[in-house]
Formats: C-alpha cells, structure tokens, sequence
C-alpha cells in the first residue's frame, strides 16, 4: 500500500514537471514565431538554411520579400518605390563582366519583369524624378529611366572625382553620393537636376557644393522633415544614419548587415540587403531580401 501511495505521488510530482516543461516550450515557441520575420518568395537554392531573421532592430521590420533572380548570382544594389510596384537594381556576371539588371513587381507578389540595362555595370542606386521618370546611377554613369517601362531616355557619363555609388533627387536637386573608406573621398555632390538632365557629360567642378558623409556609405535618401538617412555595413552588422539639414549624424541605428540602398516613404524605409547574396552566402548573416522598416520602431 505504501508503495502505491509513493508511485502516486512520484507520478503527479513528474506530471507537474512535464506539463510546466511543455508549456514554456509551447510559450518560447510562440514567441520565435511572433517576432522572427517573416520572409516571402521563394528562398534561392544555394541556400539550405532558413534566412537569418533576428538582428538588431528586427523588430521593426513590417515586410520582408526574397531579392529575385539570386540562383544566377544576381546582387540587389539600388531600390525604389513607384506606387504600388517595387524597383530593384543590381548586377550579376555575366561571362567575364558584370552586367546591370533591373527587377519590377507588384508588392506582395512574386512576379518579376527583368530589364537589361546596357552600358551599366553596377546599378548602385534608384531615385525618383518624377511620375515619369526614375534616375539610375552607376558607377561612372547616369541613366534616366521612363518610369512606365523602365526604357533609358537618356544617359550622362560621370567624369573627374564623381561616381554614382548612390543617387538622390529632392527639391530640384540631385545628390550624387561616393562610397569611399577615406574621409577625403567621402562627398556627396549637390547639383541643379534641370542642368545634369540637359548634358551627356558630368564632372564635380559643376556642382553647387560637396558635403561630407560617412565613410562606407552605400545608399541615402531625404525624409518629408529634410533630414538624410544613410546605409554603410561593419563587419557584424548594418547601420542606417540620420543626418539633419547641416548634414550632421543625430542617430544611428543597427540593421542586418549588407544593407544598401534605401527609398524613404512617409514613416517607413524601404531598404535592401545584399547579404546572403551567392557571393555572399558565407556571411554570418543570410538576409538576401528588400524589406520595410517601420521608423516608430527603431531603437538605438
């Protein structure tokens, strides 16, 4: 009888054990669900692990969708916006040259229109100039877009100390931005928009003035406030920087690394990360998507 009283007691005492064990399993679960992102399309097939979806500040990612064409080796680089389609530019090789490639869809979907874009070599960056028209840079030449089908309409080459790492159109203005790992290179150029897209030709002894930037910087665009956010990389992680109208950093904050460039639309940020990309995929970090970040939800 004393036996049986014990086996009873033992057995309730393991049930309780087991009953709490499952319910915090079920809890951490949930959790990694809830806060892990989620990300759309097809996942490349290089890549036989899941895409890295907590880094710093993965909370305040909103949507998340796989950068298209990365089985061939493609490279996202520039993105942009236009109503209810994205915009995406990179390069891939292509025989013993790297190509430019540009990428349409509709949001939410996983539909990609592919266009060729001769002459260019990188596609670094993607800025709106109108409803009819779409600015790509490359890295020594400019090529204005038909925003209806992305046709070129006209070309300017870069000259002199300019490089089209990124560009930024506002106001009238275009910005065209240098990546460089020295302070000395490191300028944006500001120019009159209405002189670049009557020339063929362009050289930083034109421009209305230089600004400094932060070194590594790989893609900017202005918020409704005239503030400029900016992408670089450390070796660990992404930052995304604000600068305020004197062009001063007042924030910075941690993203996935191999971020991009960057389209500001109202209180969120579209970005782009080229990290988990085929030439990529050894990075500690696998996040080959555009995504939106939400900039209520940053935290420093």
């Amino acid at each position: 009888m004393r036996v049986i009283v014990l086996l009873v007691k033992t057995n309730s005492s393991f049930l309780k054990i087991v009953r709490t064990f499952l319910t915090f399993f079920v809890v951490l679960i949930f959790s990694a669900q809830v806060n892990a992102i989620e990300v759309l399309g097809p996942q490349p097939d290089y890549l036989n692990i899941a895409p890295t979806t907590k880094f710093a500040n993965h909370e305040s990612v909103e949507y998340a969708h796989f950068v298209p064409n990365l089985n061939d080796g493609f490279i996202p680089q520039g993105i942009e916006k236009l109503g209810s389609k994205i915009v995406l530019s990179g390069y891939q090789k292509v025989g013993q040259f790297n190509q430019c490639f540009l990428f349409v869809s509709k949001l939410g979907t996983s539909n990609f229109e592919r266009k060729n874009i001769k002459r260019c070599h990188h596609g670094g960056g993607l800025s709106l100039i109108s409803k009819q028209s779409l600015l790509l840079s490359d890295t020594r030449r400019l090529f204005v877009l038909r925003s209806s089908d992305l046709s070129v309409i006209h070309e300017v080459k870069l000259t002199g100390k300019l490089r089209g790492s990124f560009a930024v159109v506002r106001d009238g203005q275009l910005y065209l931005g240098t990546y460089a790992q020295n302070e000395a290179d490191a300028l944006m150029y500001q120019f009159n928009l209405s002189d670049v897209l009557n020339q063929y030709s362009l050289s930083e002894k034109q421009s209305i003035r230089s600004i400094s930037i932060p070194l590594k910087a790989q893609g900017a665009d202005f918020d409704n406030n005239g503030n400029l956010w900016l992408t670089s990389n450390a070796k660990s992680h992404g930052w995304l920087m604000k600068m305020n109208d004197d062009f001063v950093v007042t924030d910075k904050f941690k993203l996935v690394r191999g971020l991009e460039d960057i389209d500001v639309v109202g209180d969120n940020i579209w970005l782009v990360s080229e990290s988990g990309a085929k030439p990529y995929q050894s990075w500690p970090q696998l996040f080959p998507a555009y995504f939106r970040v939400a900039l209520s939800k940053l935290s420093n």
